[in-house]
């Protein structure tokens, strides 16, 4: 491409050259039409023009050979030039079409960066107002602590001038040493007190803020969508493979009124794996390749869309719990089996749900031969700082609960 370039181009040395070419023949005509016209004696009018016409059209014959060698010159440097613009729109177009899905992603990431920057920066604000407040109430103690210490001044400077001035001599002053000592302890006790206060007081905020923190990761759980037991048919190790692979067996599966809505939600949805490679398991009596796949959907309406339509695809789906939750759900069932329920005839379920804002862990049961879960009882999200379990009074009491079990869902 680079010599049609070169070869094509008109730069100022060629013109120059050419059109000296042009002025060298016009003077050589000229300088003829002069010779001829000396040797010819008394030439005749007729004579004389046809002597500069034909030395005219040796010059216009001239001219336009070099006209033309520059036009066609110019018409191939379009023609360079449309060529390589045309290859530079198809570059364009195929970047364009390769890079649309990665420039999503990165919009996407960005606005979950952003997201998290915004979240972070809401809780620094709330622990730069609970320093604010500890530090108020810290003024507030001084102040009254300084109180104190001038009340007590002004005691001793009582009982410095009662023992100067007593009548009674030593009993007096021992009466008197003891008020001080006594008033003394008080006081010392009543700043141990509020001291004590002050720290229980942020221990609770540090609890409700390691409850949030858990909350959070609840949240995002229930946003989630995990499936079980596809069958991959071998044994597969790249990711990408695998995540490919899996959106086409439930696609397979998806009922024909549920695709158009399964397509669009899976867009705005993001596919992990939940392990290295598939792996063999037996399955419904039969041997099957398989690893559980996670689908993280944009908010918990299109989780709960998803999960719909990949329940009617008659595929397997559960509720995947945070790390941090699976001892605690493991108590919640502890505890309802130690009201009498579960065993070998009841189904204890343990679900995450949402009810005016407020996010619980329920828990029903069902006898395994059928019918209908049977509220037993809510529980709030625990600290997710597990060292706050062990202080707890009671970490695994019901937030609410029925005695006279009924219906609830």
């Amino acid at each position: 491409m680079a010599g049609r370039l070169r070869s094509a181009k008109i730069n100022e040395f060629s013109l120059g050259e050419a059109f000296s070419k042009v002025i060298k023949g016009l003077r050589h005509e000229i300088n003829g039409v002069i010779v001829e016209i000396e040797s010819r004696k008394n030439p005749t009018v007729e004579e004389m023009k046809g002597m500069f016409k034909s030395s005219l059209e040796a010059v216009v014959g001239s001219v336009e050979k070099v006209m033309s060698s520059v036009s066609d010159q110019l018409a191939a440097e379009r023609n360079v030039r449309e060529e390589e613009e045309r290859n530079r729109e198809e570059r364009f177009r195929g970047i364009e079409k390769n890079g649309g899905k990665e420039r999503r992603m990165r919009e996407l990431e960005k606005r979950k960066l952003e997201e998290k920057i915004e979240k972070i920066e809401q809780k620094e604000e709330e622990r730069m107002e609970i320093i604010r407040s500890i530090e108020e109430r810290m003024l507030n103690m001084e102040g009254e602590v300084k109180k104190e210490r001038m009340e007590v001044a002004r005691m001793a400077d009582v009982i410095k001038e009662r023992l100067q001035n007593a009548e009674k001599g030593e009993k007096e002053r021992k009466r008197m040493e003891a008020d001080f000592r006594e008033h003394k302890a008080k006081m010392e006790e009543k700043e141990m007190n509020e001291i004590e206060k002050e720290f229980f007081r942020q221990e609770i905020l540090k609890a409700k803020e390691s409850e949030k923190e858990m909350e959070k990761k609840m949240g995002a759980a229930m946003e989630q969508v995990k499936i079980l037991d596809l069958d991959f048919g071998k044994v597969m190790e790249r990711k990408e493979v695998i995540e490919k692979a899996a959106i086409e067996l439930i696609q397979e599966n998806i009922k024909l009124s549920d695709r158009q809505e399964w397509k669009w939600n899976i867009r705005r949805s993001r596919v992990y794996i939940l392990g290295k490679a598939t792996k063999e398991k037996e399955f419904e009596g039969r041997k099957i390749f398989t690893v559980p796949i996670l689908i993280r959907c944009s908010c918990a309406g299109d989780k709960e869309s998803l999960e719909r339509i990949i329940r009617n695809a008659g595929i397997r789906v559960s509720f995947h719990w945070p790390t941090e939750m699976l001892e605690y759900v493991k108590g919640i069932r502890g505890r309802v089996e130690g009201m009498g329920h579960g065993g070998g005839e009841e189904f204890v379920r343990v679900r995450a749900v949402r009810e005016e804002g407020e996010l619980f862990l329920r828990a029903d049961v069902r006898r395994k031969e059928g019918g209908r879960f049977r509220w037993i009882g809510d529980w709030k999200c625990p600290p997710l700082d597990r060292e706050m379990w062990d202080v707890a009074e009671d970490i695994l009491k019901p937030y609410c609960w029925s005695a006279d079990v009924g219906n609830r869902n």
